[in-house]
């Protein structure tokens, strides 16, 4: 939106600029002018002034009431050229609050009117922004065909800032139909062009729209090159909103490169600038990048809250853009009516003028007066009709936003629920965390003060018991990081043909160790070159989790029992053990995270229940499910089933 917004300002400096001592001077001093006896074409005039004042004040709807009262006073004054303005001028507004569609239809208003005229500075102006909203509305080719007719005009006209705007959009239509190195040619021409002419602020614009280009074609080190260039032009012209927006937008081009060091410090000037400029904008693009960057160093809390940040400010600036569109809707549906109205007036008393200067037979004065009273049924049953399709289109527009605003309460609620669950774990995690820490440090701790008065046998027992307390916690630690991939769609799902026989192989031999500590049997029973399409990486997540716990549930003398078995062109793997088992009730609470259930291991082992939650989602992904059968007391099997892979495949 502030993109379209800049090019709009930008084309109502050059095309319709106007001298004063300031701006609130000289709407103060057009306001009184307005008030003058004057004729109409001239208050028209003075009402497009006021109109194009209040947009560089960013005030759309003064900015649209103006431009309704110059279009009012052009239809008394029937001129072509101030109705032609009138009309620019209201769809500027709808086109500045990024409505192009109604921009359009006021666009096409005045090129109708312009028709068969010569107003050479009237038809360069309806073409250029025709030729720019349909570019917004992403119709190319009428797009390019307007702005190539705009510049026909334009070239008559000999304006130069003219033919500089004209290459601007040029560019924009290039590189929106992924034209780059045209866009990139229209962009550098109008950098020279201002570079000739010292216009310090045009630099930056068009320095900007290159940037832009860069980054859509992913050349982050161009855009850094020209981000930079920006920053110093704006610091040393004192421009404190495109010194933000460059350093804002520096912080993103370093976070797409992985220099997260750069990104910290200019995104700290940025926020800080931002906040002092009170742009929500540009405090929503900060919230942005403090989320990626938080991501990518790891702190997803961190990149989570200011991800939250970015949603809730992008709500804010969406109930803004519909109050204002309900807005601008009840200026067109009120003024519009009034110019219907004087229309109707107008004809009225053309009609009335039309026969008291005809001196006729009092017969035909009988049906003069029929005829002209059936008109005016007419035309009032015309506008009582338009006056209810405008109510009821309105009444349209009041469900459509009560709509928007229940799915965005709904989406509201789900992610503080989302946030009471995440929350709920977050406190559970710090809690099954400590355990493992404690026996770590304090064993640790013996170690070093007294190690001295400690036999070698003693020292290895305590080195045991540091080791088993270490791997426990890289095991909760390595399940957390995993859920936390799921949750930020970071953990990619890269299926391709995989060997079952070579994961299990590799799983088991990592947990060997573990099964020999407590005495555990540990099995594989598979047949050879079983290939399944997975993701290998998912796939060793889930073995690992299921083998882990298996070992963890089950007591000295047991065993656990690995199973690969084919059937209807699946591989079935089942994990089985004979340790304490699980009833039924607990069972249903396994895979809910809401009710975060787990317990301690037949050796005291802690858990953090994430593991089968986190099989259950990498499973999801591989269209199988993980079943269970268990028993309390007897033991538990944990399977799931993959696509064999065919020879014919």
């Amino acid at each position: 939106m502030k993109k379209v917004a800049v090019i709009v300002l930008l084309l109502l400096i050059i095309l319709c600029p106007y001298t004063g001592y300031g701006q609130t001077h000289v709407i103060d001093s057009l306001k009184k002018e307005l008030s003058h006896n004057l004729s109409d074409q001239e208050k028209s005039h003075l009402a497009n002034l006021l109109a194009i004042q209040y947009m560089k004040h960013n005030n759309i709807l003064l900015s649209l009431q103006y431009a309704y009262i110059s279009l009012e006073f052009a239809t008394r004054a029937d001129d072509v050229k101030t109705m032609s303005t009138a009309y620019l001028r209201i769809g500027n507004s709808y086109s500045f609050a990024n409505i192009h569609n109604t921009a359009l239809e006021f666009y096409l208003k005045s090129k109708n009117i312009l028709k068969d005229t010569t107003l050479t500075y009237n038809l360069a102006s309806t073409y250029l922004f025709l030729g720019q909203t349909y570019n917004m509305l992403q119709q190319y080719d009428s797009a390019r065909y307007y702005l190539d007719l705009s510049g026909k005009y334009i070239s008559r006209l000999n304006k130069r800032k003219w033919g500089n705007i004209l290459l601007i959009l040029t560019g924009e239509l290039e590189k929106n139909t992924k034209n780059y190195t045209a866009a990139l040619n229209d962009y550098n021409k109008s950098l020279s062009v201002l570079q000739e002419e010292m216009d310090t602020s045009g630099i930056i614009k068009a320095l900007f729209y290159i940037a832009d280009l860069w980054e859509e074609t992913g050349n982050y080190l161009k855009e850094q090159e020209v981000l930079q260039r920006i920053l110093q032009l704006a610091k040393r012209s004192h421009k404190q909103h495109s010194t933000c927006k460059s350093m804002i937008k520096l912080a993103h081009c370093f976070l797409e490169t992985g220099n997260t060091d750069q990104v910290r410090s200019l995104l700290a000037k940025g926020d800080s600038c931002a906040s002092s400029l009170e742009d929500i904008e540009l405090k929503q693009e900060v919230f942005l990048i403090w989320s990626g960057y938080y991501d990518q160093t790891h702190s997803p809390r961190k990149a989570y809250q200011y991800f939250n940040k970015y949603l809730e400010s992008k709500d804010s600036l969406q109930n803004q853009y519909f109050k204002l569109v309900k807005n601008l809707l009840d200026i067109r549906y009120n003024t519009e009516s009034k110019i219907k109205e004087l229309d109707f007036l107008k004809k009225n008393n053309e009609i009335q003028d039309l026969y008291y200067q005809k001196n006729i037979f009092y017969k035909h004065i009988i049906q003069g007066l029929f005829f002209f009273f059936l008109v005016t049924l007419i035309l009032l049953f015309a506008v009582y009709m338009i006056r209810r399709r405008s109510h009821r289109q309105l009444l349209e527009a009041n469900k459509k936003l009560q709509k928007i605003n229940t799915e965005l309460k709904k989406r509201k609620e789900k992610q503080q629920f989302e946030n009471q669950v995440r929350n709920k774990l977050f406190m559970i995690l710090a809690h099954d965390l400590i355990n493992p820490f404690n026996a770590l440090l304090g064993f640790a701790g013996l170690l070093s003060e007294d190690i001295q008065e400690y036999s070698r046998k003693e020292i290895k027992r305590h080195s045991e018991f540091i080791y088993q307390s270490s791997k426990q916690l890289h095991f909760l630690l390595e399940n957390l990081l995993q859920w936390a991939r799921i949750q930020t769609g970071r953990f990619k799902f890269v299926p391709s043909y995989v060997e079952v026989n070579k994961i299990l192989r590799d799983v088991t031999e990592s947990y060997k160790f573990m099964a020999d500590k407590k005495k555990v049997t540990l099995s594989i029973s598979i047949e050879d070159n079983m290939i399944v399409y997975a993701d290998d990486s998912m796939i060793t997540v889930i073995l690992q989790n299921l083998i882990h716990n298996a070992i963890k549930y089950t007591g000295e003398g047991g065993s656990v029992r690995i199973k690969g078995t084919l059937k209807n062109d699946k591989v079935t793997i089942s994990v089985c053990d004979t340790g304490c088992g699980i009833s039924k009730e607990e069972i249903d609470k396994l895979f809910v995270l809401e009710h975060h259930f787990t317990r301690k291991g037949t050796s005291g082992e802690q858990g953090t229940g994430l593991g089968l939650i986190i099989c259950k989602e990498l499973l999801a992904l591989h269209h199988s499910t993980l079943l269970v059968e268990s028993k309390p007391g007897k033991g538990s099997c944990f399977s799931f089933s993959l696509m064999q892979k065919k020879d014919n495949n």
